[in-house]
């Protein structure tokens, strides 16, 4: 599906990504004196081979002295050579319009602004801004997005028509969308449309999407995602491991999706080289220099983008790693004020917000635009083996206590990142519940040393809810596993452990008992005394 080797400079920059599966993927990347990116290179000229065209894109990227892009061009010496527009396979990509772009006063001379500076008009979108600054309509050829925005300039919903050309067939449609986030992870959890019907909700590992579960009329199914390290390549897979070739990226420095095969190949398609604005919700490389890139979920020309994101003035996610970053579509409840009831020894507290109209969206890191390309991170395995002994050991003080002190139970020694190694383990786990695992058929659970719910204040509010639904209700419970070890996770039939189990058997999250962990001791009273 996904396997790559990754080569980098001295200073800890990529240099060289090898497909081992599809040699048309191998990526370059040069860089310049300010570290902004330079040139870009696919398949046979990334190995320094003679030009072809038999690969995503060959690009090129020109700046001024205040950090502006103003071209974007083409080092090809494929027909018709090195050109103005970036190499897109066969065909010339998208172009800017004019190349080199020309700036005064921070203001591009082909664009239009309002009196304090915001761009309202690029020649191919035109924007409608609020009071605030932020865009509430933005309008082009192909996308016509209206967002409404709560109190604190969240996005909290938006209605979209979405016109692609799909190899000659014009197709128009239009959905409205909410955002559910959970208050708890502050992720994205599921999306309604107009009637409250769920149409999509996201389990996590590692902070970024591992699966999504899709209502498609009566039938739900689950999608799971892949994505190299370096967040070039995108593929998504069904509940049996076969690859939907429907949602496929191959994505340059800017996030925007090449594609896996030559779009000028007739009947070409451009359907499949561009998903619109929902998740994963990558930009166009066959679009103009003025609508390729996405910036909030909205069609922004490149070279603003870029200097937008460098600048630190916006945020922008090219590598759309989780639906509250894809586009900033703000991705926040709608429906009124929430409580949580946080349940610890038998003694409830409850805490009620106000009016909820948004949340902050977490700032993104712009991976490949600014020239650090991710790669995955590890915490220290001696702290985090610590971390959950920690953890175990205080969660046993609560079980029988109600609550922990400092001392530390000399029958907890940590092992690893997964797992305390607890002595004598049956005299606490006498009383304990047989659960399934996948990983350890002995597995038990004990009762809830937390428990974490968030409802609705009031009966009304529950009302507006779609059917049943239950926001983010889980415990922490201690798990025994024969011959591993002890830890602190969720309890087996929640949300939370799907997602946990998720992370652990792929590999995807290294720290998912770290992390829960650090939730307890950060939630677990502390004895008085």
């Amino acid at each position: 599906m996904i396997s790559k080797t990754y080569d980098y400079q001295a200073d800890g920059r990529l240099r060289f990504s090898g497909d081992l599966l599809d040699h048309r993927f191998d990526r370059s990347y040069s860089y310049d004196q300010a570290n902004r990116i330079s040139e870009a290179l696919s398949g046979a000229e990334a190995r320094g081979e003679p030009s072809t065209s038999n690969r995503p894109y060959n690009q090129a990227y020109q700046y001024d002295a205040w950090d502006h892009l103003v071209g974007r061009g083409s080092n090809s010496l494929w027909p018709p050579f090195g050109d103005s527009s970036g190499r897109l396979w066969s065909g010339p990509g998208s172009s800017f319009t004019p190349n080199p772009q020309e700036y005064v006063n921070d203001r591009n001379q082909s664009w239009q602004y309002d009196a304090d500076g915001h761009l309202i008009n690029s020649g191919e979108v035109q924007y409608t801004m609020d009071a605030a600054g932020a865009v509430t309509h933005s309008v082009s050829a192909r996308d016509d997005l209206v967002q409404s925005y709560g109190g604190d300039g969240q996005s909290a919903k938006k209605v979209e028509t979405v016109t692609i050309d799909d190899g000659g067939t014009l197709i128009t449609t239009t959905s409205v969308t909410y955002f559910v986030r959970s208050s708890i992870s502050g992720k994205v959890i599921s999306e309604v449309d107009q009637n409250g019907q769920k149409r999509r909700g996201y389990v996590y590992a590692g902070g970024q999407v591992l699966a999504s579960q899709e209502q498609i009329d009566a039938s739900q199914t689950v999608k799971w995602e892949h994505r190299d390290a370096s967040n070039a390549s995108y593929r998504r897979t069904d509940s049996l491991g076969a690859i939907d070739a429907t949602q496929m990226a191959e994505l340059d420095p800017l996030g925007n999706n090449a594609g896996l095969s030559n779009p000028y190949v007739l009947p070409r398609s451009p359907a499949k080289l561009w998903f619109g604005g929902s998740y994963p919700s990558f930009g166009d490389n066959s679009g103009s220099g003025g609508t390729q890139c996405l910036v909030d979920s909205i069609e922004r020309p490149c070279g603003e983008a870029v200097h937008l994101v460098r600048t630190r003035t916006a945020d922008i996610d090219p590598t759309k790693t989780s639906p509250t970053d894809a586009g900033g579509i703000g991705a926040t409840p709608i429906y009124g004020r929430f409580c949580v009831t946080v349940t610890v020894g038998g003694q409830t507290q409850t805490t009620c917000t106000n009016e909820i109209t948004g949340y902050t969206t977490p700032t993104s890191l712009a991976a490949t635009i600014d020239a650090r390309l991710l790669v995955p991170q590890k915490t220290d395995d001696e702290d985090a083996a610590n971390t959950v002994a920690n953890a175990v050991d205080k969660a046993l003080q609560v079980l029988k206590n109600g609550c922990w002190r400092d001392q530390w139970n000399q029958d907890v020694k940590p092992a690893n990142r997964y797992f305390a190694n607890v002595q004598n383990a049956e005299k606490y786990t006498g009383n304990w519940t047989s659960v399934s695992s996948t990983h350890n058929k002995g597995a038990k659970e004990s009762p809830a040393i937390i428990d974490f719910g968030i409802h609705p204040k009031s009966d009304t509010a529950r009302a507006m809810l779609p059917p049943n639904i239950e926001l983010s209700n889980y415990s922490l419970v201690l798990k025994y596993y024969p011959g591993e070890g002890m830890a602190v996770t969720a309890n087996t039939d929640s949300i939370e452990h799907l997602i946990a189990a998720g992370g652990f058997t792929s590999g995807l999250d290294t720290n998912v008992n770290v992390k829960f962990a650090q939730q307890f001791l950060a939630s677990a009273p502390k004895c008085k005394d």
